[in-house]
């Protein structure tokens, strides 16, 4: 008997869309690892098997754990594939975002990754305009109220405390020309490397320093003037890979031609491959130089036109684990199978396929293994073979959602991995860094480039003495193509050798050691040697420091020590109070006769913070700075304390007397109380009581948050969850913009 409600049968009506059931899938592809702005916009792409559309997606913030959800877009109607999260983020701090879809019959499973927010400053948080009105406190941007306990054991209290010790006079001088009233702030080690603005902060490293160019700071007491480059061979081809073998240089300069050079500046020879299409990659493996071009591979000894060694259809080929290995493509055009050769020219082994549509980007071997790089769409990964032996390559690293691995290189145990990332105007290209054990990686970020309009293309990598190098497409101030360096004794790294032309503005396709020299090519200007000599000028921007203090302070005068001076070379230094957004020139900070030794200028400036310009001029030889000090003394020994008890309760009533429904609801007070812990020393933008009055937000440091219960938890039999009774306590400094 069949049971009716109505005309319809129960569990008798058809589904909608086809019977097929299969989970759609989602992939995160924004954000990148870094967010410059106080929210996060989340973008992914939907992937269904059963031509089923999107009709709901759930977008969420935790914390970098995973362990606490900050936010939960809940279920949100759409088949758009961008959101942006109302939850204003904490600048230095680390999320996990996480992203689920719908179809109408099933949720994807959750793709997560994990984001760091790096505002330029805490400054770019806007007001909250209902402080005052509805809000009692607004901090970044989110309103806050507080908890009203008059006279209880949390309560909103400033103090103003004094930094001079009590003591008694000890002698004649003054108090105003004490040396405690001094602070002597400077550096004689900058090998830490570049890529620090700050200095007086929890992590900051006194070698490190903020940005360079031109000089060598890896050596301790001796910052000197990099060498300059000369266009050791000059031409226009857009895509100039290049080899040494034995002392020549041979560069690509058109489809299928090389050119030899055997010393820098030196007689050409070019010649045309006959039989060859367009050559896409070159190797050496000390004996020959290989070419191939998607159709066959070429070998030979000297510049001469040569048959086919080998018919292979490689694309991309290196000498690594002592033997010639390729990536071809099974279908199509992108090169998705890694093989080994023997030296007949034939397949070894196919070694490993991947997919259709994967692009092995770059080969690389040392210490037993080899190891690939390959991406399909906006993913990659590293894949390692240890050389000699039967074994499938493995997948030892992948990279963050959104990274393409371009370049791959093995150097005195580490793996480097150049991955280029997509942004809204240009591209960002990441360096990473990992030691190796049994072909593994332990991958870490040692810089990121990010330019504005430029694509960040074929990346290289070299490896000299303690060095190794990587390619940097408009590396200048001035868009020069060059070579940065990263110091493996300290882990530091520096803008290096850079081109003497303003059009060499190309990628950096190839960096060789030739004769005991640095060379490389940019496309469509040619290549690039170091010729032994010292740039004319370089120089180098210090860390700014504020002594980690809100106090001002006058920057009285700076100190230059150096070895004596060279003819005709020179050492200058200007200042800045605007953390770097300009530099001032001093009078009389210029030294220029020969034999001097030291530099002393008068500053006498009022600033917040102070940041220091070294330079460095030279003809024939370069100056060489031991120590930079600069003396500065505080105007008023006192700092300004905050404490701010904010109310973390589940249900908030503000100044209107009317319950916040944004922040009230079941688990709103845990959340509230874990992004206030979240702020803990960072800067913040603050709102305070009278901000409804002076219209003016001031910046504070967090100097500690402590989340307290202020009674028992309540149970709430409709949502059948404990209700929240807590503060959170900040203790707050008052910090400099």
């Amino acid at each position: 008997m069949t049971t009716r409600i109505g005309s319809f049968r129960i569990g008798s009506e058809a589904i909608a869309g086809t019977y097929a059931r299969a989970k759609p899938t989602v992939a995160l592809t924004a954000p990148g690892t870094t967010v410059s702005a106080s929210t996060v916009t989340a973008t992914w792409t939907y992937t269904t098997t059963v031509s089923r559309a999107q009709t709901h997606y759930r977008v969420r913030i935790y914390t970098s754990d995973g362990g606490t959800t900050l936010f939960d877009s809940g279920t949100v109607s759409g088949a758009g594939t961008s959101s942006n999260p109302s939850y204003l983020l904490s600048s230095l701090s680390t999320y996990m975002l996480g992203l689920s879809a719908f179809d109408g019959h099933d949720w994807s499973d959750e793709d997560t990754t994990l984001f760091t927010v790096e505002l330029e400053d805490v400054v770019d948080y806007p007001d909250v305009d209902n402080v005052g009105a509805i809000y009692e406190i607004g901090i970044n941007g989110t309103g806050y109220m507080l908890s009203d306990q008059p006279g209880g054991e949390y309560r909103y209290r400033r103090q103003t405390i004094p930094l001079d010790a009590p003591r008694f006079a000890q002698g004649d001088t003054p108090f105003t020309q004490a040396v405690e009233r001094y602070t002597f702030m400077g550096s004689a080690d900058f090998s830490g490397g570049a890529g620090q603005k700050w200095l007086n902060r929890g992590s900051s490293d006194t070698s490190k320093f903020w940005q360079s160019e031109g000089v060598n700071p890896f050596e301790p007491g001796e910052l000197t003037l990099l060498n300059a480059t000369d266009q050791t061979l000059a031409d226009t081809y857009t895509a100039q890979n290049a080899v040494v073998l034995g002392s020549d240089l041979y560069v690509q300069t058109a489809n299928a031609e090389l050119t030899k050079q055997s010393t820098p500046g030196g007689a050409t020879t070019a010649f045309t491959i006959t039989a060859a299409g367009t050559i896409s990659s070159m190797t050496t493996d000390g004996t020959y130089w290989y070419a191939c071009d998607g159709a066959n591979i070429f070998r030979k000894v000297d510049a001469a036109d040569v048959a086919a060694w080998s018919t292979e259809n490689a694309k991309l080929i290196a000498y690594a684990g002592d033997r010639i290995c390729m990536a071809d493509a099974t279908s199509g055009s992108a090169p998705n199978r890694f093989s080994t050769l023997t030296d007949a020219g034939a397949v070894e082994v196919n070694r490993l396929t991947l997919a259709v549509g994967t692009t092995i980007s770059s080969i690389c071997g040392g210490d037993g293994y080899v190891w690939f790089s390959a991406y399909r769409g906006n993913t990659g990964a590293v894949y390692a073979w240890q050389a000699g032996t039967s074994d499938t390559p493995f997948n030892v690293f992948e990279l963050p959602v959104g990274q393409v691995p371009t370049a791959v290189a093995f150097y005195q145990g580490n793996l480097f991995i150049r991955a280029s990332e997509t942004l809204a105007s240009g591209s960002r290209a990441v360096i990473w860094r990992g030691p190796v054990s049994d072909g593994r990686p332990s991958p870490e970020v040692v810089l990121e480039i990010e330019e504005a309009g430029v694509a960040h293309g074929p990346g290289a990598f070299c490896g000299d003495d303690r060095f190794i190098h990587f390619s940097w497409r408009d590396m200048t101030s001035g868009g020069r193509s060059g070579v940065g360096a990263i110091d493996l004794s300290t882990g530091g790294w520096a803008k290096w050798l850079y081109a003497d032309d303003d059009t060499a503005s190309g990628h950096v396709r190839s960096i060789v050691n030739w004769n005991g020299l640095v060379a490389f090519t940019v496309d469509g200007y040619g290549a690039v040697v170091d010729d032994e000599a010292p740039l004319t000028t370089g120089w180098l921007r210090t860390s700014h420091s504020d002594l980690a203090t809100s106090l001002t302070k006058v920057f009285d005068e700076v100190d230059v020590v150096f070895e004596p001076l060279p003819n005709n070379g020179s050492v200058s230094v200007e200042y800045s109070v605007d953390a770097g957004g300009s530099y001032q020139t001093i009078s009389g900070a210029t030294v220029s006769s020969a034999g001097s030794k030291t530099l002393h200028a008068e500053v006498a400036v009022q600033g917040a913070s102070l940041g220091l310009e070294i330079t460095l001029g030279a003809v024939a030889t370069s100056p060489s700075v031991s120590t930079i000090t600069a003396k500065v003394h505080p105007i008023g020994l006192a700092d300004q304390l905050l404490t701010l008890p904010v109310n973390c309760a589940d249900r908030l009533v503000g100044l209107n007397r009317v319950e916040i429904a944004e922040q009230c609801g079941p688990g709103f007070g845990y959340a509230r109380a874990r992004t206030l812990e979240s702020l803990a020393q960072t800067r913040v933008r603050f709102q305070d009581v009278d901000w409804w009055n002076t219209g003016t937000a001031t910046i504070w440091e967090v100097i500690g948050v402590e989340v307290v219960e202020t009674g028992p938890g309540v149970m709430d039999p409709h949502q059948n969850a404990r209700t929240a009774s807590l503060v959170a306590v900040l203790t707050m400094r008052r910090a400099l913009r």
